[in-house]
């Protein structure tokens, strides 16, 4: 990571020395949708909920100044609400035991916050299309959140597993890289692919006894956004 923010410190120094052109801002708001990579969404056992989300949606806004017509420093604001599979989460549970025999989850979605500055690349390819690529840094906040699972055994004994609320905060790079076309002068639409991932500690209370996990939270966000360019 430290390398490509190198590199990219010295794309930006380069481009405001020599860099021509007026310079130009843009405010895009843009949504989509948010999809587990990794170890986020595969069941490791353990009986994590970050081992059984699914997809979820993803909104938020960016601002970027641009030094010239290809090299830009701003940011971003990102808001996920990621769902987890409560049947394969109870599906989970009954084959963790033998004495199981039915099981019932309800928990909520994992909700997640980036805030992140840092370098935008915008690489015109025609007077109505271009590549985009950003590299970013900032906070990855996630809630892990709350739930019930209620488990009924063979013997007909009823049991209830609850498990409070919690968030973790971890430094991140965010990238993403897509393309941008421009039918409207100033307004433009926008499809990316971004990434963002991080290693959370998750300290929360199960049935009622302390409880700390590592857990991976990293997604792909497939977000399609409207532009808006000021001269």
């Amino acid at each position: 990571m430290k390398k490509l923010l190198l590199v990219a410190s010295l794309i930006l120094v380069f481009a405001t020395t020599y860099g021509q052109g007026e310079k130009t801002a843009m405010f895009k708001l843009r949504g989509g949708v948010s999809v587990p990579i990794g170890l986020f969404g595969k069941n490791s056992g353990n009986l994590d909920y970050s081992g059984f989300v699914s997809r979820g949606l993803n909104f938020g806004a960016e601002a970027v100044y641009f030094y010239n017509e290809n090299v830009g420093l701003g940011g971003l604001l990102s808001y996920s609400s990621i769902n987890v599979d409560n049947n394969r989460l109870a599906g989970a549970y009954i084959n963790s035991n033998d004495d199981y025999d039915t099981a019932i989850a309800s928990v909520n979605p994992f909700k997640t916050i980036v805030g992140a500055i840092g370098f935008y690349f915008d690489l015109p390819v025609s007077d109505y299309f271009a590549f985009t690529i950003k590299m970013l840094v900032g906070s990855h906040i996630v809630e892990r959140p709350e739930g019930v699972t209620t488990v009924d055994d063979k013997a007909g004994m009823h049991s209830t597993i609850t498990e409070t609320s919690t968030f973790d905060s971890q430094f991140a790079l965010y990238t993403g890289a897509g393309m941008r076309i421009n039918p409207y002068d100033k307004w433009n639409l926008t499809i990316e692919v971004e990434y963002i991932g991080s290693n959370m500690e998750f300290d929360y209370k199960k049935d009622g006894i302390r409880t700390i996990s590592n857990e991976a939270v990293k997604t792909l966000v497939l977000s399609f956004g409207i532009a808006y360019f000021l001269d």
